[in-house]
């Protein structure tokens, strides 16, 4: 995560990410974990995802082999401002 978010912070129109890792336990003793990452638009996330699957390929990281074998499951979103809140 502390790799993920460091060159993240890193990619033009990136924003933020809220350092404060929220997380909770739940009634099976699952850690579950969330973090809020924000963009100035759909399509500079779009080339974040670009950008950040090239890095892994350089450093040889497979996410997914390693969510595999850490038992780690990933639920993405993507979610818009509410505006007249």
């Amino acid at each position: 995560m502390n790799y993920n978010r460091n060159f993240i912070s890193t990619i033009e129109d990136f924003y933020r990410i809220k350092f404060k890792f929220k997380k909770r336990i739940d009634e099976q003793g699952n850690i579950i974990i969330i973090t809020v990452a924000e963009w100035k638009d759909e399509i500079s996330l779009k080339k974040a995802k670009e950008i950040v699957k090239d890095e892994y390929e350089r450093i040889n990281f497979n996410p997914a082999e390693m969510m595999t074998r850490l038992n780690v499951k990933m639920d993405r979103g993507t979610f818009g401002e509410i505006i007249n809140y």
